[in-house]
């Protein structure tokens, strides 16, 4: 090719020179594409889905969840709001998902153990025993009340709702893995507990008869 063009006339050994840059230029845009990657947003969220884990959040937003447990609200003072003053009791104790009517609590208390049913210990709290006011979920713990009720977890800090979801999903394993199998093992009719843990009420339909609690910490004592 060289001889050709160095023998060539001198249009043509400009044509041979343009060629060949366009020849250049097409070797540099061919590298270019294969040295560089763009990555979308949606697949930059769907690689952090992949990477993330939810058992090991979980074991850190426990751990972090420890030292919120200070400003739980006391069992009997909450349910006396929601019985007369549900505006204070969400404006004071309440932590609000967006726009739900729905709010969750952190919430203490001490009473005495009246039933132990197939999903929850229903407990009358103290100082007077009577019917039960609290019932500490046993079972069926499906919902996001510790999640929500910690106030520690940002929904926008997560590409997806779905990681959001697991995380819940990881926090109540620990619930029923290992907070309640001590408990349930020994625990009995008449003994006393003392109880921290989280709720869920929705403000316009409140289900407080007696109240549902997923425990965060329980400790017995007996008769």
């Amino acid at each position: 090719m060289t001889a050709n063009c160095t023998a060539a006339f001198f249009s043509r050994g400009q044509m041979c020179r343009i060629a060949k840059k366009i020849a250049f230029a097409l070797i540099v845009v061919f590298v270019l594409a294969n040295s560089i990657y763009f990555q979308s947003l949606h697949d930059r969220q769907n690689q952090r889905s992949v990477d993330f884990e939810p058992a090991q959040y979980a074991a850190s937003f426990w751990e972090e969840l420890q030292g919120e447990l200070y400003r739980a609200v006391d069992a009997s003072e909450l349910l006396h709001y929601f019985a007369t003053d549900m505006k204070t009791a969400v404006e004071r104790y309440g932590r609000t998902l967006g726009l739900s009517r729905s709010h969750s609590y952190l919430v203490k208390g001490a009473g005495v153990i009246m039933d132990i049913t197939d999903d929850a210990l229903l407990i009358s709290l103290q100082p007077a025993p009577n019917a039960a006011n609290i019932a500490l979920a046993t079972a069926f713990l499906f919902g996001n009340e510790i999640r929500d009720g910690a106030g520690i977890v940002n929904v926008s800090d997560f590409p997806s709702t779905m990681e959001f979801n697991t995380i819940s999903v990881a926090i109540n394993k620990i619930v029923s893995e290992e907070i309640l199998p001590p408990v349930l093992k020994t625990v009995k009719r008449g003994d006393s507990v003392h109880f921290v843990g989280a709720t869920t009420v929705n403000e316009e339909t409140p289900d407080i008869h007696p109240l549902r609690v997923v425990p965060v910490s329980l400790e017995l004592k007996g008769e």
